[in-house]
């Protein structure tokens, strides 16, 4: 990544002291990869929500009941170790592997 610093002020704005952050000794690549990931994933949640009326969030008690329903337990199973990838989820025409 270029310049992770750079990235971090367009995600979270002027005027944040992004020199603390550095001082921390945390990656900031690894920082700017999990926030660009919010903000896509936010970005979704609201496309759905103004496409579909849908608001798809759900609290951690509510996701761990819909696990008791065996096909969601499926499916969560088998995508979650592609949850910190870049895997893209299969188009409707496409079958599950």
């Amino acid at each position: 990544m270029r310049d992770p610093k750079r990235i971090l002020e367009k995600i979270l704005g002027d005027g944040k002291d992004l020199d603390r952050l550095e001082e921390t000794g945390e990656s900031l690549e690894q920082l700017t990869k999990i926030l660009r990931d919010v903000v896509r994933c936010r970005r979704t949640q609201q496309w759905i929500t103004d496409h579909y009326g849908i608001d798809v969030v759900v609290s951690p008690a509510t996701f761990s009941r819909l696990l008791e329903i065996p096909q969601t337990d499926q499916f969560y199973r088998k995508f979650k170790p592609y949850a910190g990838s870049r895997y893209r989820f299969p188009q409707r025409n496409e079958k599950l592997r």
